[in-house]
């Protein structure tokens, strides 16, 4: 038997270890074994069989294993109804953008006491009822819808900056970051800050493992949100249901 015989019969039998791992049915026969297909049907395969975390990059599987082991199933968002066919044309986009394009809106908050106009308000599970009901007395938000957008996000736009906050962004003093503890840190058994009228201190009694330690917690995402990361179409949000809350 000749070197290239010897090649054809280990690469058949590779072939039926990989079809057989897939659950598919070996195959006999020739391949059509060249020198070039001794290479590009390997990288086909390699691509059929490898699963999600095989392709991302430490950091990407670090915020994957967190939304898994908080099983996080959907990030929200809420704003005016009055924006929702712009969304969900051109995605969800910080102020700084849509002023920048030149898009008509209506904003949720005027004031922005956070001073990030280049992001996007997002939060976890649940929307922060707290703020929303704020905007309502204000009369600043009459007509909200939520959008859930896919937690995939946060490890798929990797490059997209974000910060997360254990508390609402606005709260100055209070701890936030860019990194996978300060992620964490959003369901730490305890949250500890201080605003300018007193200690704040939040614990998990009582919390769902998919909610945050302080209902305000939110993640500021620096960038486009693109409608394919849109779990299904925006749903109203009744205000009469935070009432007492």
């Amino acid at each position: 038997m000749g070197i290239f015989d010897l090649l054809e019969s280990a690469y058949n039998g590779l072939i039926e270890i990989i079809e057989s791992l897939n659950g598919k049915k070996p195959t006999s026969g020739n391949h059509n074994l060249t020198p070039q297909t001794l290479k590009t049907p390997i990288t086909s395969y390699e691509h059929t069989i490898n699963d999600e975390t095989k392709i991302l990059t430490e950091e990407q599987r670090q915020i994957k294993n967190i939304i898994e082991l908080h099983e996080i199933t959907e990030l929200v968002h809420f704003t005016d109804v009055a924006n929702v066919d712009s969304i969900k044309k051109y995605g969800i986009l910080p102020k700084a953008e849509l002023e920048q394009r030149g898009l008509k809106y209506m904003q949720n908050d005027p004031y922005r006491f956070d001073k990030r106009c280049d992001a996007i308000s997002i939060s976890i599970t649940h929307i922060n009822k707290f703020l929303l009901r704020s905007f309502f007395y204000k009369q600043i938000l009459l007509n909200p819808v939520a959008f859930h957008i896919d937690p995939a996000i946060l490890y798929k736009e990797i490059k997209t900056e974000r910060i997360y906050c254990i508390t609402n962004a606005a709260t100055h003093d209070a701890p936030k970051g860019p990194n996978l503890s300060d992620f964490e840190a959003m369901f730490n058994d305890k949250v500890e800050y201080t605003t300018t009228f007193e200690k704040k201190t939040f614990t998990r009694k009582n919390k769902s493992i998919n909610e945050t330690t302080d209902p305000q917690a939110e993640i500021l995402f620096c960038g486009r949100i693109s409608p394919e990361y849109f779990l299904g179409e925006p749903t109203p949000v009744d205000i009469g249901d935070f009432y007492g809350k």
